[in-house]
């Protein structure tokens, strides 16, 4: 008896997500639920999808600004079950928070659904309205193995893409690059014969292969910049841009680099103390793009007395010698990274955490 209701004028993710409901409840119950939009004229029982006037006729009226644009309230009011999120993204996350908390359903692999059979199907009850938000803004995992879909990974919860509020699947956050970016904008090809002061010095020599870049030259400092304000105007939907270090060690031993090391504490402090820098000057024409940084390998340990620009995000890595096995927050094998993650977070208002908890040979076989 109940229809599936969304809101007047609801964004192209909301359709989306009553789909989703009618979809996976038919799959598991044999019942397919209409799917009207406005508020019926019959009062019968209603799965509300989206925020408006049908929600806020039950009560539930979250506001944009608590929501943001992956928020979402769903909560029971008598018989009706009410999903109102943000047009942008939130509600279909709701919708599925619906589906896999209510109904059981998975999504284990592309072409592997989970829709358990249900003689009856029960929404919990929730009283209270509390809006939900993602733990992490952004979201990405490695699942390009065959077959792994645009429509899998957003079920996944990825959001990863140029997709905007108007996205069917939900918006996205994309990043022009996301680690070892270095070679990007000053190439040892492109500039090395006439420039080895602009990569590392290691044992009083300039190294071509497997180099980094010298990171306290001024020239190095203007380059980047200017290479990179030209790919920002170029690709303007892209939120963020990388700057980091090439997959080696091989960082810059002059004297300038050495010495700013040892004062910040850290073999990362040259490059830190960089994307502050370029963060500033982008800044001044793009100012709500951000620097996207790595701290790994030699770059994990924070910085010394110094705060992170505020449109510079740190990418930490779990790396070796951590452990996968137990919690970050009580394995002793974890104290390292539990203190490195606890210390970023004071000075960086974006911490992204780059974690391999992933079977390479097959992404989804379980780990």
């Amino acid at each position: 008896s109940y229809l599936i209701v969304l809101e007047p004028g609801a964004s192209p993710s909301e359709h989306y997500a009553a789909q989703e409901i009618q979809t996976h409840f038919a799959a598991c119950t044999g019942v397919e639920l209409p799917i009207v939009e406005g508020k019926p004229d019959d009062d019968v029982p209603m799965i509300v999808v989206g925020s408006g006037p049908i929600a806020e006729g039950l009560g539930v009226n979250p506001s944009p600004e608590d929501l943001g644009d992956q928020g979402y309230v769903l909560v029971t009011v008598d018989e009706h079950v009410v999903i109102a999120g943000s047009p942008s993204a939130g509600t279909l996350y709701g919708a599925r928070a619906f589906l896999e908390d209510d109904l059981g359903v998975r999504w284990y692999a592309p072409g592997m659904t989970r829709t358990p059979e249900l003689d009856t199907a029960y929404a919990r009850i929730r009283t209270e309205a509390e809006v939900v938000q993602p733990s992490f803004r952004w979201r990405l995992t490695s699942y390009n193995w065959p077959g792994g879909d645009a429509e899998f990974r957003a079920r996944r919860g990825e959001n990863n893409g140029t997709g905007g509020p108007d996205n069917e699947l939900g918006i996205q956050y994309a990043h022009d690059g996301r680690c070892h970016t270095y070679f990007r904008y000053i190439h040892p090809r492109d500039y090395f014969d006439d420039h080895p002061e602009y990569f590392s010095e290691i044992g009083g020599q300039r190294v071509r292969d497997e180099t980094q870049l010298c990171l306290t030259n001024p020239d190095v400092l203007e380059i980047v910049t200017e290479k990179m304000l030209e790919r920002i105007r170029a690709r303007p939907e892209y939120e963020q841009q990388n700057f980091s270090q090439e997959d080696w060690y091989s960082y810059c031993e002059c004297s300038e680099c050495s010495a700013m090391n040892e004062e910040l504490g850290t073999a990362g402090g040259t490059q830190f103390w960089f994307v502050n820098e370029l963060a500033e000057r982008i800044s001044q024409e793009f100012p709500d793009v951000k620097i996207g940084t790595l701290a790994y390998t030699y770059t994990e340990e924070p910085p010394k007395d110094m705060e992170m620009h505020p449109n510079v995000a740190v990418w930490l890595c779990h790396m070796f010698p951590s452990c996968q096995s137990h919690p970050i927050a009580t394995c002793e094998k974890n104290a390292e990274f539990r203190r490195r993650a606890e210390r970023w977070a004071e000075i960086c208002d974006h911490l992204y955490i780059w974690y391999y908890i992933v079977n390479f040979a097959h992404y989804y076989n379980p780990y």
